[in-house]
């Protein structure tokens, strides 16, 4: 059998365990997705920050 035909039946292993999860995790972590949402939660949470009426603090 010729290495290339090795190669094509040779499918990918899936990793089992905790390796698994963790890039996984790490994957979901660097995805763009991700990255939106949190840039979108940043700024609602700002808004509700800035609209949320304070307060008056004495020496601030």
């Amino acid at each position: 059998m010729s290495a290339a035909q090795e190669t094509i039946k040779s499918g990918r292993v899936e990793p089992a365990g905790l390796k698994y999860y963790s890039e996984r995790a790490v994957r979901f972590l660097s995805s763009v997705r991700f990255g939106i949402s949190m840039l979108i939660l940043l700024v609602v949470l700002s808004m509700i920050g800035m609209l949320i009426i304070q307060q008056n603090v004495n020496g601030f």
